[in-house]
């Protein structure tokens, strides 16, 4: 059985509007604790929300922000504080979640934002629906998405995005082979080819009217004896075609002369590409190669000139072998020295200097490689060259040239002679000679070809051939556009079948989230009764799945589109209840809800119903919620047990520490530190002295004089102070003596010369705060706070229900009494 993951800590530095680092323990008594922010805007409450949604996010940012800055989209760099780097704070989100095993953790930072902690992976791989809802985000279901895209969505988050898979890729490829079907455009290919091979003729393939035409225009001109009865090569027409083609060649001497134009190309043709000359042939590639032959050699005499011991390579390498492999070799085996008494010392000494000198010879073993290649090609390419040449001018004496067969007999010779690292033969009269002469022959055949006229039995075979080819390529379509209506048919029964099984499964699953939309829907109602029915139907039509999102507004009003009868208050508590339903059927392991801001145009009736509704639905989950309406905030702390609920208010937004909570207190450690370094701390010691006064005066109930002057309820620390001193000495609790100061302590503080001294100005220049006044001040501060602790159990928190007389330990509720001083050290002297 899965574990149970709830949130144990959060820690956010340098992270958005947090700056210095804020920690949130969500942990009590073993249980989870769930959390209410509350702050006006403009406070960084949402920030809280944004570090959760980065811990988690798959690409290391905020959805609204995106991964680069572009257009609307802020990107990555809004991620950090910007007086993070400036503060040398590093931006990160540390969390910690609760397992039945024990505690699982995982640290996020900015700078490596694309690396998902393993602990998010795991939360994120056990819920089966996003946690975190966002008040923009919630209209969308309801107002803008499609039915196609909402059925796939809500099919995702019951897991079955393997069977909604199924029914796209069924339905995408039916829709692509009807696609292709009706499009069919290798007939509209076909057609063109038929225009083209009959100069527009036909326009559409008959088979009948294409022989028609055929034996019309090229058989009965030269003989009209002849009809093609089958367009076929085995056709009893086609061979006499064929050879009377045959005979027609060798009676003209186009045959002989087609052999010497390929006979000629073989060896060298001089073509014009895109305005240049291009050369190829068989002499051409012989010539490269025999080029390559001495580039080659020049760079294997260079590479031999750096290596004297090229000569001894194979021998390095042999000896590299006996060195590594004979681990019990004792002598050198050419000279019998003692291994020992060698300038190496060991076998293994001697190995790695053998390796270093085959390393120093590799460039001259791979300009030797080079170099056999290169002379291996070059003795292939002369071969070819050679045979080019030969049958060349046995096919120029065929057609009567046999001067220009005896004229490059001496070419033939010289490259016949040649030899590895020579300059190839000189083939520029060869070269002319061969051009000449193509030429010579282009223009006989064309004569010849002029000469026979527009009907020839090889014009006839080579339109016959044409038609052949055209029709062998429209059966073979025919075929295949047989076999895909069959396809596509067996497809369309096939996807109607399976499709209809897993809608079936599908809505038996969205019935279950309905009934608990319509249950939270009509619990934020005041009267449950008029809240009408929600209704997620799946659409019977088989060829696209579509899930409408509809209600029953009235009994004349059936089934329609929320939006245009829901007021705006309505869609946003219908779109909240769809993804709360959701996370109650599906986030069983992970029953964590994050709600950033989700009241919005409600009145007190529906923001107390809201509450109630988390009161009811939602108290076996952790829920994590900020809001800025504050009256919404009072209800929850009205409908939530404070046992399992932490309710916190944002004061200020610090820009150099970011949102302070009402809470808030500055630590020890933070003044220590700045002791510690020889900074004045004496605004951080008023502060704390401040801070622990005010929470002592709250827990004491001690009554301060409400001042007629700006800010009548903001109690400085000397009213505190004056406070709490006349309320211990009403109630005749004697206050300890701090140790080097005379006085009553409190009276101290309610002067605060140190502190006041050195955090206010002063216009005597010769007035310098002391580093040593602040550390003795901080010391009896700490040593007198100390001593406002249960003697008992140890507690620091009291209280004074009315009609007590004297505080009492929140904790054990013994009355209030200080710590024995001897349980507390002193200030140092």
């Amino acid at each position: 059985m899965p574990e149970m993951i709830t949130i144990s800590d959060i820690s956010i530095a340098g992270f958005r509007a947090f700056l210095k680092l804020q920690s949130f323990h969500l942990r009590r008594n073993n249980r989870p604790l769930s959390l209410a922010i509350f702050a006006p805007n403009v406070r960084g409450k949402s920030s809280f929300v944004d570090a959760l949604e980065f811990f988690f996010s798959s690409d290391g940012t905020l959805k609204r922000l995106g991964v680069r800055r572009s257009g609307t989209q802020a990107g990555r760099e809004a991620l950090e504080h910007v007086k993070a780097q400036d503060a040398n704070i590093a931006s990160a989100i540390n969390i910690k979640f609760a397992v039945q095993s024990g505690v699982i953790e995982g640290t996020r930072t900015v700078k490596q934002c694309e690396v998902c902690p393993d602990a998010a992976v795991k939360v994120t791989s056990a819920r089966k629906l996003d946690f975190i809802i966002r008040g923009y985000e919630l209209r969308y279901f309801v107002e803008q998405q499609t039915p196609l895209d909402r059925y796939l969505e809500i099919s995702n988050w019951f897991g079955l995005s393997s069977l909604t898979a199924i029914e796209s890729n069924l339905r995408e490829l039916r829709l692509h082979l009807k696609a292709e079907l009706d499009r069919d455009t290798q007939a509209d290919l076909h057609r063109r080819d038929l225009r083209q091979i009959t100069g527009q003729s036909l326009t559409i393939w008959d088979e009948e009217q294409v022989l028609s035409w055929f034996n019309r225009t090229y058989l009965e001109p030269l003989d009209s004896g002849l009809a093609l009865d089958v367009l076929s090569k085995k056709s009893l027409i086609y061979q006499t075609i064929a050879d009377r083609k045959k005979q027609e060649d060798e009676s003209v001497g186009l045959a002989a002369l087609n052999e010497l134009s390929d006979k000629i190309q073989a060896a060298y043709l001089l073509e014009k590409v895109n305005g240049s000359q291009s050369e190829s042939g068989a002499i051409i590639d012989f010539k490269s190669a025999a080029m390559a032959v001495i580039q080659a050699s020049i760079l294997e005499q260079e590479e031999r000139g750096k290596s004297a011991s090229a000569m001894f390579y194979e021998v390095w390498i042999a000896s590299s072998k006996i060195f590594k492999e004979a681990a019990d070799i004792a002598t050198c085996p050419v000279c019998d020295t003692p291994i020992q008494q060698t300038a190496r010392g060991s076998r293994e000494s001697i190995a790695v200097h053998i390796d270093a000198k085959i390393a120093s010879l590799k460039s001259y073993n791979g300009a030797l490689n080079a170099l056999q290649s290169a002379k291996t090609a070059a003795q292939q390419q002369q071969g070819l060259a050679i045979t080019a040449v030969r049958s060349l001018q046995v096919a120029l004496r065929a057609v009567g040239f046999a001067l220009d067969a005896e004229a490059i007999d001496a070419y033939a010779g010289a490259v016949q002679s040649w030899k590895l690292e020579q300059e190839p033969p000189d083939s520029i009269s060869f070269k002319g000679l061969m051009a000449k002469t193509l030429e010579l022959v282009v223009k006989e055949r064309q004569r010849i070809e002029k000469q026979q006229g527009e009907n020839t039995y090889g014009k006839c075979l080579a339109k016959l051939y044409e038609l052949i080819k055209l029709k062998t390529d429209i059966d073979q379509h025919k075929k295949t556009i047989e076999k895909m209506q069959v396809i596509l048919k067996s497809l369309t029964i096939l996807e109607t079948e399976i499709c209809s099984k897993i809608r079936g499964h599908i809505q038996n699953v969205i019935d279950t989230l309905k009934d608990k939309v319509n249950a939270l829907y009509r619990a934020v109602h005041a009267d449950e009764s008029e809240a009408p029915t929600i209704r997620l139907d799946l659409s019977i039509e088989t060829k696209q799945p579509q899930l409408n999102l509809l209600t029953d507004f009235a009994s004349s009003r059936q089934g329609v589109v929320p939006s245009g009868y829901f007021s705006d208050s309505q869609v946003h508590t219908l779109a909240l209840s769809l993804r709360l339903a959701a996370m109650i059927a599906l986030n069983t392991n992970v029953p964590i809800v994050i709600l950033d801001d989700v009241v919005t145009s409600y009145d007190a009736e529906h923001r107390k119903a809201i509450a109630a509704m988390l009161s009811t639905y939602f108290a076996d989950f952790q829920v994590i919620l900020v809001t800025h309406d504050e009256r919404f905030f009072a209800y929850l702390k009205d409908h939530l047990p404070a046992s399992s609920w932490v309710f916190k208010r944002i004061g200020v937004l610090d820009r150099n520490y970011g949102p302070k909570f009402h809470d808030h207190m500055i630590a020890d450690e933070e003044i220590e530190q700045k002791l510690s370094t020889g900074k004045s701390a004496s605004n951080d010691i008023r502060q704390a002295e401040e801070e622990w006064l005010l929470g002592i005066c709250r827990d004491f109930r001690v009554e301060v004089e409400i001042r007629d002057i700006h800010k009548p309820y903001d109690y400085e620390r000397s009213e505190l102070a004056i406070a709490l001193y006349k309320f211990l000495k009403d109630k005749k609790i004697s206050a300890p003596c701090v140790p080097g100061v005379s006085n009553p302590f409190l009276l101290s503080l309610q002067r605060g010369e140190v502190e006041n001294f050195g955090s206010h100005f002063s216009d005597d220049p010769s007035a310098w705060g002391s580093l040593g006044d602040e550390q003795r001040r901080w010391q009896e501060f700490k040593y007198f706070r100390g001593l406002f602790v249960c003697p008992e159990c140890g507690g620091t928190r009291f209280k004074r229900p009315k009609g007590m007389e004297k505080p009492v330990c929140r904790r054990c509720e013994q009355p209030f009494s200080f710590k024995t001083i001897d349980s507390i050290t002193p200030p140092a002297e």
